[in-house]
């Protein structure tokens, strides 16, 4: 993987801080599709996660006391109006989203366990990624949707994916149509 150790370190105290308090969480973005066999740079993490709001103040103490900058009102505030935090570790960002609509929420739901140091890390299927890349769709969401494409090819579940994008849009909608045109060329191509 092409990722930094300090980013390691944060990846490592944040899923140890989930499981420690049993929060509900899928690893996202660039980190996730390096568990997917993609490596590719990148300087941050990014987590779907489902927080208890009782359990927030707690994760956010501890999360500071091992390094990770945060103001804990501020963070409480964009938790729960803006459903996103913000945090840095060692000059790093780390971004959470709070589930907002059901197709998160699934994320969360079908992640992956995988061992990492002989810990625990949930991790976002394939066919979670893909979704969430054709929900904000910029460029590089593009080339890591082809990137899956090429590696999960036949293996991807695109009755899944087209069941969960109708749950925010239409199959006609312009990423869903970028999507079956890219998966049929990219998996003729490997036949």
């Amino acid at each position: 993987m092409t990722i930094s150790a300090k980013l390691f370190d944060a990846l490592d105290i944040q899923c140890a801080a989930f499981e420690k308090r049993k929060i509900k969480y899928a690893l996202i973005g660039g980190v996730a599709l390096s568990y997917l066999g993609h490596a590719r740079f990148t300087k941050d993490i990014d987590f779907i996660v489902q927080i208890p709001q009782i359990s927030l103040p707690g994760l956010l103490d501890e999360l500071n006391q091992q390094g990770f900058e945060l103001d804990q009102s501020q963070a409480i505030r964009a938790w729960t109006q803006d459903k996103v935090l913000v945090l840095h570790f060692d000059g790093y960002r780390i971004d959470w989203l709070n589930p907002p609509l059901a197709l998160y929420q699934h994320v969360i739901e079908t992640a992956k366990e995988v061992i990492w140091k002989s810990k625990p890390i949930s991790v976002a299927t394939p066919e979670s990624m893909v979704l969430l890349k054709l929900i904000a769709f910029r460029d590089n969401d593009k080339s890591d949707i082809q990137a899956l494409i090429a590696g999960f090819s036949e293996k991807l579940n695109l009755s899944y994916i087209e069941s969960e994008w109708q749950t925010i849009g239409d199959l006609s909608d312009p990423p869903m149509q970028w999507f079956k045109e890219h998966y049929q060329q990219i998996t003729t191509r490997s036949k």
